[in-house]
């Protein structure tokens, strides 16, 4: 909160959305993007790119509601691959008492019941996948706040039993535990526990977050607000929309782009400081580029940066794209006079036109030549 000129002013560093106060009144917060280029970044950002422009157009960032219908699309789609690629279990024991002997057996109670002629003598365990876990359960509870929340006709009826089946996957639990499983997915989220061989499960999870919101499930929501919230981090948006393009853009040829996952290549021997470039581009295993994002046009330090990042990452080439309101004719190349040779290509994205932007992320490689990079 900031005092000036003798009112009172938020400082919400970034955010958009809708909050719904205490009081019943309703705190919205504009994008300085836009709410057409805010909506066109947020779906192509959660992975949605079957919208037209007047389902842009007819949504206001003064209506407290998101745009449900394209993002359960886009929840449909990744719980689909999640279906296709394997939920998430643990092995549990089950106790039982059988005719058969069980994985572990309990000896001494199986003798006494032999004694006795018992017709089930065998007393023990056996191991069974458990699906019931915090992930499962939020993307369970997202599957039935989606269909209590789209048209019906509006989805094909194959997506429409995918969210059945995920909604009737487990038994019905209590709205409290669904504010615990959020809150243990969001932390994981938080400190970047989904990836690996179920990193698939974090852009299901991301989305059925968004869903749950809609129904006034939130961390916060529990306790704090109560309604609908919905909030976006704008920078953040920015440079997830940008990484998803780039990964579309070019995942037929081989090259996947992504963020420097957190806390793994560190600038010293004491592991005190943490290199995390926004965009890693590798084919296979082997790092052909890399580059970092910027909301302004780039200064002496994020130059510093970047040169940094090139010399831990033995490359020669790296790039910055930066977010502007004035677009140059042409991407600018600069070569460091000192030491190994590294350059830097700064690429300007006019936020003004996301056309232009899309155009220039579509076409990376003109202006970078990350496929041909060399290390060392």
């Amino acid at each position: 909160m900031l005092s000036y000129n003798g009112a009172l002013h938020l400082q919400v560093d970034g955010w958009i959305g809708t909050v719904e106060l205490t009081n019943g009144d309703q705190l919205n917060i504009g994008s300085k993007y836009g709410d057409v280029n805010f909506l066109r970044m947020f779906l192509r950002a959660n992975g949605i790119q079957d919208y037209s422009v007047e389902d842009l157009v007819d949504f206001g960032l003064g209506d407290s509601t998101p745009p449900h219908q394209l993002l359960v699309r886009g929840f449909i789609q990744r719980l689909r691959q999640v279906s296709t690629t394997g939920r998430k279990f643990a092995w549990q024991d089950r106790n039982l008492v059988s005719r058969f002997r069980p994985q572990t057996s309990r000896l001494f109670d199986a003798a006494m019941r032999a004694a006795i002629l018992d017709p089930m003598p065998f007393h023990g365990t056996n191991q069974y996948r458990s699906y019931n876990n915090a992930e499962n359960r939020v993307l369970v509870a997202a599957s039935r706040a989606a269909l209590e929340q789209i048209t019906l006709d509006n989805f094909e009826k194959e997506d429409l039993a995918l969210l059945r089946s995920w909604s009737a996957a487990l038994p019905l639990f209590r709205r409290t535990q669904t504010f615990a499983d959020l809150h243990a997915v969001e932390s994981k989220l938080r400190s970047a526990k989904y990836y690996g061989a179920r990193g698939y499960y974090r852009s299901a999870l991301e989305s059925a977050i968004l869903i749950l919101s809609k129904s006034g499930l939130t961390t916060l929501g529990a306790s704090v607000i109560t309604g609908d919230g919905f909030l976006v981090n704008s920078d953040i948006l920015f440079e997830t929309y940008a990484r998803n393009i780039l990964a579309e853009s070019f995942v037929k040829q081989g090259f996947i782009f992504s963020k420097a996952r957190p806390g793994t290549t560190s600038l010293f021997t004491n592991n005190q400081i943490f290199l995390e470039p926004d965009l890693l581009v590798a084919k296979g295993n082997q790092l052909t580029g890399l580059g970092d994002i910027k909301h302004k046009s780039p200064t002496a330090e994020d130059f510093y940066q970047v040169i940094v990042y090139a010399e831990q990452f033995n490359m020669k080439q790296t790039f910055i794209l930066s977010a502007v309101d004035a677009l140059s004719p042409q991407p600018e190349t600069t070569l460091t006079t000192r030491g190994r040779p590294v350059s830097v290509t700064v690429i300007e994205l006019p936020l003004s036109d996301l056309d232009v932007v899309e155009q220039r992320l579509e076409n990376l490689d003109q202006f970078v030549d990350f496929r041909q990079i060399s290390t060392g």
